[in-house]
């Protein structure tokens, strides 16, 4: 008892802990090495993957020529993980002609291949600037360049990265009339 009055305390605890180094103890020491081992075995978990991509032209708006960037993701996981945000870029003759991020997707399905869907709204003013491609095969090379973020347990943010290069078929222009009168008249 006349110890405790004097203000030492216990040895332990007045050398800074059971290890007497004052470095955080041996909990953080075994919380350090738990972190690590995690992340280790989280590198060598299997993650989504890119099965397939397209893209197409759906239509017209009033001011725009609309796509669909088509984008199948297999979830490997034995639950379904949500997709928070898609972002995407549409670059036509090395110009920037579109950016969006699109949040809230469906989940990926667990152990099965999920079809996820972009659109990507150019405006007519931006085609202008491309008339010289479309003109020489009635066509638009492209390059959609894609970032798919999932929210991973254990794993954390899991971006996938994907590019999608080609050429846009434009419709001809028999169908463009159908689907410009579509969009107006549904």
């Amino acid at each position: 008892m006349q110890r405790m009055k004097d203000g030492a305390g216990s040895g332990a605890a007045a050398e800074g802990g059971r290890d007497g180094g004052g470095g955080g103890g041996w909990v953080a020491k075994v919380m350090k090495r738990l972190k690590k081992s995690a992340a280790e075995k989280a590198k060598s978990l299997p993650k989504p993957e890119v099965k397939s991509i397209a893209a197409e032209v759906v239509g017209f708006a009033g001011d725009c020529l609309i796509l669909k960037a088509k984008v199948s993701v297999y979830n490997p996981y034995c639950c379904s993980i949500p997709t928070p945000t898609t972002t995407y870029t549409l670059i036509c003759c090395g110009s920037v002609v579109f950016t969006d991020t699109m949040k809230d997707q469906k989940s990926l399905e667990a152990k099965t291949e999920t079809p996820l869907e972009a659109p990507v709204k150019v405006p007519f003013s931006s085609i202008v600037g491309l008339v010289k491609d479309i003109a020489g095969d009635w066509d638009i090379d492209y390059q959609l360049d894609m970032v798919l973020t999932f929210n991973i347990a254990l794993v954390g943010a899991y971006k996938i990265p994907v590019t999608i290069k080609g050429e846009l078929k434009l419709p001809k222009l028999s169908d463009i009339g159908t689907m410009f009168a579509k969009s107006l008249f549904g």
